[in-house]
C-alpha cells in the first residue's frame, strides 16, 4: 500500500489496516482528504476512510525535552475520489 503523492510505502500498524481495506480496492495508492484537493480530486460523497496513527516528536516545555504524540490522519484509496467538479461561471 502506498502513498499517491508521496509514493512511499505504509508500515507497521498502517499497512496492516490498508492490506485489509485493499480487498475492496484494485489500486494500491491511498491519500488524505487534502492530498486528493491537492491534485484537483475530492472524495466521493458517502466514502469512508481508514484512519492511521504515525508518531511524531514535539517539544514538551516543561519537562525541556522532545516526547512521542501520536498523530491520527485518515487516508481514501484512490478509487473513493473524483475529479474536483468546476462551478460554471
Amino acid at each position: 500500500m502506498l502513498n499517491f503523492i508521496t509514493k512511499q510505502e505504509y508500515s507497521g500498524n498502517n499497512a496492516d489496516i490498508l492490506f485489509a481495506a485493499s480487498e475492496e480496492f484494485e489500486s494500491p495508492y491511498f491519500l488524505t482528504y487534502r492530498q486528493a484537493i491537492s491534485i484537483g480530486k475530492v472524495v466521493k460523497k458517502g466514502e469512508h476512510g481508514y484512519r492511521l496513527c504515525r508518531v511524531v516528536f514535539v517539544e514538551d516545555l516543561k519537562k525541556k525535552k522532545k516526547v512521542a504524540k501520536p498523530k491520527y490522519f485518515t487516508v481514501f484509496n484512490i478509487e473513493q475520489t473524483e475529479e474536483l467538479k468546476k462551478e460554471a461561471a
